[in-house]
């Protein structure tokens, strides 16, 4: 086999050059190649491949033996139980019956050339090294001085390995003309420490032997790492010098270039039509490779420039998402953000951060987070506890996952990382019995966020069912510095909605009839009812039409019985007029929907005194209170589920008296989420819950006693339409009789021995 050395770029002298006009850099990069232009260079950095032949002559290649297969080239399998005799003449037979066939059956043909191709990842790796150092002597003066620590950051992970055998091999090499007082340690930043989970207060436990011994000798050490919020928080508390590799510009893109196609002139005009050095900058390891997978450099070229040109991905947009207007402007700034800087326009620093999307099931959070993605033209990694701890049973795998994707975010930027369902990670403030599970979770999350808050491309997107179930030092600003409250869309949104699922079909067709009777759906719900539509049509073998959808959502809300409807309509009316009547909330809008009824209302300002926490123990027991007024009794609709009306009225109670300190004690006992436990085992606490639940549904009940007229009407009118809002509700509660205001008398505070 012929193997032909590295060949020069561009097929004329090499680019090395003695011409002061030529930067160090560069000059420690030819040395480089020069250094691996061996016969057999390393396989890690290099490809060995077939190369067109160039002129040469077939007389200029080896040659391959290729032979024939006839009846004397195998041994005849002959009885040789005979004589000696016998057994010598068989053999000089055989050997007669080669020696007449050797000239047929030997041909001689021509391998192929063959040549040694440099990796792109390798010239890339080569290229930031030699560009950061400079010269092999400031090299080893940064990473090999005695007693010296770095942790050497690669930005991605592609390249640790490249990076450490390429030290490795100039270390051997002469290029260093210092001498080596005290071998140096190179190792990965995994390998510094041991496998064991993280020992609390301490540095050197954590510590892989190697690495102690080099501490403790005074060894120079030199940690590679793609990023470095992603090395190991041993590796991070030694407080290493931290070198990030200089990132690829303009300049060493143009001769990764001519070293990657060495046989081709580079057009005169390529240099100035490569994309700006912050753009040229974001450019993988793994898009270059595919890059270079074209036939000529200006091909190659244009490849890295598409490929680093944002675009928005097609479907809907952004601005035809359900969703009110005054959420969209942080979203909107940080889309315009993301592309400022993606072009150059901005800096990362002045980029908006985070953003925290809260609200019940099925609002569309995470299609938000996409949108926004798409949007601006960059990549999304979906992360959650729930996949997180799939990786395994143990918290540490569950942070290891968290971290490979945090890093694989930084290694993939611009990158949103959206973590879903943030409240899973518990709060510490609980303090419960998976506390010190809590702790060291929300540690590494709070871990991942500021550690890589400062990688640029990298933007953090949460979104939870429960705001108040998360730990207050992941929603501080800083981390996320919007927290965005989603709810179900409005009634003014719901066609809106169901045009957003519907996508092109039905184009021409008014959806306010229909959406009308979708009042209190989410966008998930909505999208299920589409879908079943769109199966009916299937079904029937047709395009979709307005009747499948009408069709559709009876079969998603089946129709409630008479009795049950008037039921849920007097409960909801019962909460609207209390409201208005104490002036806690201003009703926004009834509904009602097959599953139940919904009441949206706007609570008024107040000063959280025991007067206001007692009326809206008013209103939130006001439903209760109407049902035994018109219907004869109550129903378990108030109760039942954690956010059911008995359920958040106990919960206000219970707080009042062991948190707020508007009960007889000033005492505090934990947070209102954590002291509803002292119910269960306290017959004295029952005794005062009781009591505070008892006095707001009489007042209720009053309440609504003066105003019963209005309840009826206004309970008929909502079992009739389905839906109270705007002009019809305001007819409605304008008609409220005021609860007259009186001095609230607190139990006297008492202070217990």
């Amino acid at each position: 086999m012929m193997t032909t050395p590295l060949p020069t770029p561009n097929d004329q002298t090499s680019i090395h050059s003695t011409s002061t006009n030529t930067p160090d850099w560069q000059l420690f990069f030819e040395d480089c190649i020069a250094l691996f232009s061996t016969a057999y260079p390393p396989s890690w950095a290099f490809n060995q491949t077939s190369v067109p032949m160039h002129g040469i002559t077939e007389e200029d290649l080896p040659l391959q033996e290729v032979t024939e297969t006839n009846e004397h080239s195998q041994m005849q399998h002959e009885d040789l139980s005979g004589s000696f005799d016998d057994l010598c003449a068989t053999i000089e037979r055989e050997i007669d019956g080669i020696d007449s066939d050797f000239d047929d059956t030997l041909h001689w043909t021509p391998l192929p050339a063959k040549a040694w191709q440099p990796k792109p990842v390798a010239l890339l790796a080569l290229l930031r090294l030699t560009r950061t150092f400079g010269t092999p002597d400031a090299l080893g003066d940064a990473l090999f001085t005695p007693g010296s620590l770095t942790l050497l950051s690669t930005g991605s992970s592609a390249l640790e390995k490249v990076i450490l055998k390429l030290i490795q091999y100039i270390i051997a090499s002469d290029l260093i003309s210092r001498p080596k007082v005290v071998d140096p340690l190179l190792l990965l930043g995994d390998e510094g420490v041991n496998s064991r989970a993280r020992t609390p207060n301490t540095v050197l436990a954590d510590l892989s032997e190697d690495l102690r011994h080099a501490i403790e000798t005074r060894a120079p050490v030199t940690l590679i790492t793609s990023i470095v919020g992603a090395a190991p928080p041993a590796i991070r508390d030694l407080q290493p010098d931290v070198i990030s590799l200089a990132p690829l510009d303009r300049t060493m893109l143009h001769l990764l270039l001519a070293h990657a196609y060495p046989d081709m002139a580079l057009p005169g005009d390529l240099l100035e039509n490569l994309p700006e050095d912050s753009i040229v900058s974001r450019l993988s390891p793994d898009q270059l490779t595919l890059c270079l997978r074209a036939p000529e450099p200006r091909a190659a070229a244009t490849n890295i420039t598409q490929e680093l040109t944002p675009s928005a991905k097609s479907g809907f947009r952004l601005d035809a998402f359900p969703l009110p207007q005054q959420l969209r402007a942080p979203l909107n700034q940080l889309i315009s953000d993301l592309r400022g800087w993606q072009s150059g326009a901005i800096a990362w620093q002045d980029v908006s951060r985070g953003l925290l999307f809260a609200g019940p099931p099925g609002t569309g959070k995470t299609e938000l987070a996409r949108l926004i993605a798409n949007e601006a033209g960059i990549s999304v990694i979906a992360g959650s506890v729930a996949s997180w701890q799939s990786s395994g049973g143990k918290s540490g795998d569950l942070v290891r996952a968290m971290k490979q994707d945090f890093a694989r975010a930084a290694e993939m930027a611009p990158c949103l990382i959206f973590i879903d369902e943030l409240d899973a990670c518990g709060d510490r403030a609980r303090n419960d019995h998976n506390a010190s599970w809590v702790e060291f979770v929300v540690s590494a999350l709070l871990e991942c966020l500021d550690g890589f808050a400062s990688t640029e491309g990298v933007i953090a997107i949460g979104a939870t069912n429960y705001i108040d179930r998360i730990d207050a030092a992941i929603r501080r600003p800083g981390r996320f510095d919007h927290i965005i409250q989603i709810s179900h869309p409005t009634p003014d949104l719901l066609p809106q909605a169901i045009r957003w699922h519907l996508q092109q079909d039905l184009p021409d067709i008014d959806l306010n009839g229909i959406a009308a009777q979708t009042v209190g759906m989410s966008g998930a719900e909505i999208g299920s009812m589409v879908r079943r539509a769109r199966a009916n049509a299937r079904t029937a073998g047709r395009d979709l039409q307005l009747h499948d959808l009408r069709t559709a959502l009876a079969q998603t809300r089946p129709a409630l019985p008479k009795s049950l409807r008037w039921q849920i309509a007097v409960h909801e009316c019962g909460h609207a007029i209390t409201g208005t009547a104490t002036g806690h909330t201003q009703p926004q809008m009834l509904a009602l929907q097959n599953g139940g009824g919904i009441t949206q209302q706007a609570f008024c300002q107040s000063g959280l005194h025991r007067q206001d926490l007692e009326a809206h123990l008013v209103v939130t027991l006001a439903g209760r209170a109407a049902e035994v007024l018109l219907v004869g009794q109550p129903s378990a609709g108030a109760g039942g589920a954690t956010e059911s009306d008995l359920s958040l009225a106990t919960q206000t109670a219970i707080a009042m008296e062991r948190s707020w300190g508007l009960g007889e004690t000033r005492a505090w006992w934990g947070p209102p989420e954590s002291v509803i436990r002292c119910l269960r085992d306290d017959g004295r606490l029952q005794a005062k819950i009781e009591a505070h639940l008892h006095r707001a549904e009489k007042r209720a009940c009053q309440i609504l006693q003066q105003n019963r007229v209005l309840l009826e009407e206004m309970a008929t009118q909502l079992m009739e339409t389905g839906l109270l809002t705007g002009a019809a509700l305001t007819g409605f509660t304008d008609r409220v009789q005021v609860e007259a205001p009186t001095q609230s008398n607190p139990t006297p505070q008492k202070t217990q021995a």
